[in-house]
């Protein structure tokens, strides 16, 4: 099992980056990554799946959580773990995950992580769910 982010150390705030409004600052485990410069802690703890990473870059403004592992600092770090991209789309309510939905990205592939259990995907099917997730209006101007 992986280091699993909790609201408390991964819940994404509106803060001033760069001068910019309206970026996400995510902090994960013991490391705090900006999406403007998301590639770190893909590249640090995930290398092998940077190309798989490469392609989620279009959908930036969607994804409001994410991890990558495994991370040695984590008090669940597991030596033999296999690297992976996790994708947070849980449902939060006052500081619990109530409804647990992580996609998982490993070199075996793609897996969608449920109280139900975890159900085999694809990389096109979760650009397919982060295509239809509403954005912003300010994504779809120049």
């Amino acid at each position: 099992m992986h280091d699993t982010p909790t609201l408390s150390n991964t819940n994404p705030r509106q803060s001033m980056v760069g001068g910019k409004k309206n970026t996400f600052t995510i902090i994960s485990g013991t490391h705090t990554m900006s999406l403007l410069q998301p590639d770190s802690l893909v590249i640090k703890f995930a290398p092998e799946l940077r190309d798989e990473w490469l392609t989620l870059r279009p959908f930036m403004d969607v994804i409001k959580s994410y991890s990558a592992g495994p991370q040695p600092e984590s008090k669940f770090y597991d030596k033999n773990e296999r690297q992976y991209i996790s994708l947070d789309f849980s449902v939060w309510k006052d500081g619990d995950c109530i409804i647990p939905r992580f996609f998982k990205i490993t070199a075996e592939g793609v897996t969608l992580e449920t109280y139900d259990g975890e159900f085999k995907s694809s990389l096109r099917q979760l650009h397919d769910f982060l295509r239809q997730l509403p954005r912003d209006p300010e994504a779809f101007a120049a």
